[in-house]
């Protein structure tokens, strides 16, 4: 058998099948590929990370906007809806999202946008609330502190009352009071 040069071959198959293909055609010793020769343009790697992340990063950016615009405006659906599959769309459909793609990706990053905006301002409204909440606990408290401290002074003058006190008591009560005034700063001393 004859072995001869073949300038190319077109072989069609889905991408991922490519490496299976070409081992099994050289196992069969059918063609041998040669990689120094190879210089087509066509033929050589390219490099799409940078496209695939971008790619990527618009589709997660689009998928985030639906599911806002779900939860702020949920689509009106039958039960059996979600078995009927999505609608299929005619070339010039395609087409026309297609020269509306730049449209759509900036009105997705304003919908995410806004997302993330009423996001902080309900957590600055929970952080509000609680705010609030320990403020009037605080208040409370110190409300029934001072009732009990004015129910502690009023149970002190009843006792008193009740012990019989003469003026002697009453005297030197008022003399504890004048002591308590003479320790402030006041300049003034004021003698009943």
């Amino acid at each position: 058998m004859a072995v001869m040069q073949m300038q190319r071959i077109s072989i069609c198959a889905l991408k991922e099948n490519r490496k299976a293909i070409l081992e099994k055609l050289q196992a069969l010793g059918v063609m041998e590929i040669d990689t120094t020769v190879l210089q087509d343009e066509d033929l050589q790697k390219m490099d799409t990370s940078s496209s695939r992340q971008v790619f990527e990063k618009q589709a997660v950016m689009a998928d985030h906007a639906l599911e806002v615009l779900d939860t702020y405006a949920p689509e009106k659906k039958s039960m059996l809806s979600s078995l009927e599959g999505k609608p299929l769309i005619g070339q010039p459909e395609f087409h026309h999202s297609i020269e509306l793609r730049g449209q759509i990706l900036q009105d997705a990053k304003n919908l995410t946008e806004w997302s993330r905006k009423i996001s902080e301002k309900q957590a600055a409204i929970l952080r509000a609330e609680a705010e609030k909440e320990k403020m009037i606990r605080e208040a409370e408290g110190q409300a029934e502190a001072i009732l009990k401290v004015q129910q502690a002074k009023a149970e002190g003058i009843r006792l008193i009352k009740e012990a019989g006190a003469d003026q002697s008591v009453l005297t030197l009560k008022s003399f504890e009071t004048l002591e308590k005034v003479a320790d402030g700063q006041a300049t003034k001393i004021i003698i009943p």
